[in-house]
């Protein structure tokens, strides 16, 4: 039997749920980066923020050149090499390619027959003499897609960000500060008494009964005497006992 108060509010209208109470719910997340945040618009999707930003939503698209995150595979029909009519061409199924900016298109059938079976078919031009013998073969390049990924990697590197936010953000990647996680002042005056003790050997400090009660792995010792020394290093401390005390 359902409680008078359970009923008095199913029946209040200002506790119905509607569409517009449940949005209240589910409030956008905050933008923390900092540069991002300046440039944020809250009315706008995160696709359209990206776009504007000049930022790539989906790094599958932005590999082809002109999609904007809707675009699809490239198929293109490649001319045939031999004598054969326009009809059978036409027929043919379309070949998949890389197509870059300046249109040329470059197959993919090799790559996927190598990654398959491991076995390439391709023609080759055979190289013959005067009286006729076979001295030599012409035979194309097994991965035609390295000249094709060059070529993107090359504008890729002479390309300059579009947006004053992507510079910031570069210049913040290339002149961040790197954070180590340092000991606290037990574990300090633990790892020095290892050291001391034991000098770099993790080994015997692994052994060690007495010091290493919460027996630790070699690996574990590295790392934490990793972070040691960086605290040593940073601070530039050549006692450790006196920060124990």
């Amino acid at each position: 039997m359902t409680r008078p108060s359970a009923r008095k509010k199913v029946k209040n209208p200002r506790l119905k749920v509607t569409r517009r109470t449940q949005d209240k719910h589910f409030k956008p997340k905050a933008v923390v980066h900092p540069v991002l945040a300046k440039v944020w618009d809250k009315k706008k999707t995160l696709a359209q923020n990206y776009e504007a930003i000049g930022l790539s939503l989906n790094l599958n698209s932005a590999a082809i050149p002109g999609s904007s995150g809707k675009g699809k595979v490239l198929e293109t029909a490649l001319p045939s090499s031999s004598s054969s009519s326009s009809s059978e061409s036409s027929d043919a199924l379309p070949t998949p390619a890389l197509l870059t900016e300046k249109g040329k298109r470059i197959p993919i059938t090799d790559l996927s027959a190598t990654m398959h079976t491991g076995v390439v078919l391709q023609a080759a031009k055979i190289k013959r003499d005067a009286k006729g013998n076979v001295i030599g073969y012409d035979v194309d390049d097994l991965n035609p897609m390295d000249s094709a990924f060059d070529e993107v990697l090359a504008r890729a590197q002479e390309a300059k960000p579009k947006t004053k936010t992507v510079q910031e953000l570069i210049a913040l990647a290339q002149n961040g500060v790197t954070s180590f996680k340092f000991p606290s002042s037990g574990q300090l005056d633990w790892l020095h008494k290892l050291v001391q003790k034991y000098g770099d050997d993790t080994q015997k400090m692994a052994r060690d009964r007495h010091l290493n009660v919460n027996q630790h792995t070699p690996a574990q010792l590295t790392r934490k005497l990793k972070a040691y020394w960086n605290f040593l290093r940073t601070y530039e401390v050549e006692d450790v006992t006196e920060l124990t005390k």
